[in-house]
């Protein structure tokens, strides 16, 4: 159920009174009564009177189709309308099963104003759609947001890769020479080893922790 901002008042106009005429002449006494209920439902909304009851039973369906078109023009967010259902329509339909409320529910929508009802309906399919595409937008905001938390991360790496340039120590000793790679990327001090001579021109050096070669010219 939508919600909807809107409290009603505690009197209201009942349509229950439909339901003591005689039926069937019920129905045809209600379509007679048409002004009044008009009237009335006029004076009940003026005084702030905006919580309208009626059942499906009341009439045969005759009060709610009556109520409304006694509506029809009065700005819908500015009242309630409740139905009930239990009481039998017919000698199978009554109760309150799954079917049952289906059943009468379907029922009771096919007493609306046509033009209303399929107005509504678009309005609900475009809910439904804008809702989609609200999710769809939540989400891509939150990759955008997680995609930016990795920048951040990546950057404030950065920050820290040039701050520790300063503090580099290629030798710590005698021929021991120190990776610079792992040093400003991950402020760890790794002992570089040689590698088999191959090259008369270069000194060849090896990380072991990240792999990476340093070949150091010796020539003059």
């Amino acid at each position: 159920m939508d919600k909807v901002e809107f409290e009603p008042s505690r009197p209201c106009v009942a349509a229950a009174p439909a339901a003591r005429l005689p039926f069937p002449e019920r129905t045809a006494g209600l379509r007679g009564r048409q002004g009044s209920l008009n009237r009335l439902l006029k004076r009940a909304l003026d005084l702030g009177i905006t919580l309208l009851d009626t059942a499906n039973v009341y009439g045969r369906g005759a009060a709610e189709t009556l109520l409304g078109e006694a509506l029809k023009g009065v700005d819908r967010p500015s009242y309630v309308l409740e139905t009930k259902l239990y009481f039998p329509m017919s000698a199978t339909d009554q109760g309150l099963s799954r079917a049952q409320v289906f059943k009468q529910l379907d029922a009771d929508i096919g007493l609306m104003d046509k033009v209303e009802f399929e107005l509504l309906k678009v309005a609900r399919e475009l809910a439904a759609a804008s809702q989609a595409r609200l999710l769809h937008t939540n989400a891509e905001i939150a990759e955008l947001e997680e995609q930016l938390q990795q920048l951040r991360v990546q950057r404030d790496g950065q920050l820290d890769a040039h701050g520790r340039l300063d503090s580099y120590q290629p030798k710590a000793g005698a021929a021991d020479y120190r990776c610079p790679n792992c040093w400003m990327r991950e402020a760890q001090s790794i002992r570089l080893k040689p590698i088999p001579f191959e090259r008369p021109d270069e000194d060849i050096m090896r990380c072991p922790n990240c792999g990476r070669d340093f070949g150091i010219s010796l020539r003059a």
